[in-house]
């Protein structure tokens, strides 16, 4: 008997339990985090450090299709990757 009431319940035992997430406090135009930028602001800090894509996906470790969809907005940018950027635009060069 015990084997059918499970089978019919409808909830987990953690519904009872689980709290919804608190939603986002909304963001005004100007509060943009410093690891946040903008396909076309990304493809501008290229162009002002004279790399062709090229160079920059050697610098990125990634495929050139890969810079050409950040560029285009066609996939997103990772902080990681706006960071580094921000540290090419600071005068950082990789080892060669």
């Amino acid at each position: 008997m015990r084997l059918e009431r499970r089978k019919h319940r409808r909830y987990s035992r953690n519904h009872l339990t689980h709290r919804p997430r608190r939603p986002p406090a909304p963001r005004t135009v100007n509060q943009r985090e410093e690891t946040e930028m903008t396909p076309a602001e990304f493809k501008a800090a290229r162009l002002r450090l004279g790399l062709s894509a090229r160079a920059l996906a050697e610098i990125y470790d990634v495929h050139l299709r890969t810079i050409t969809r950040w560029e285009s907005g066609a996939c997103r940018l990772k902080s990681t990757d706006i960071m580094l950027m921000q540290r090419l635009i600071d005068g950082w060069r990789p080892p060669e």
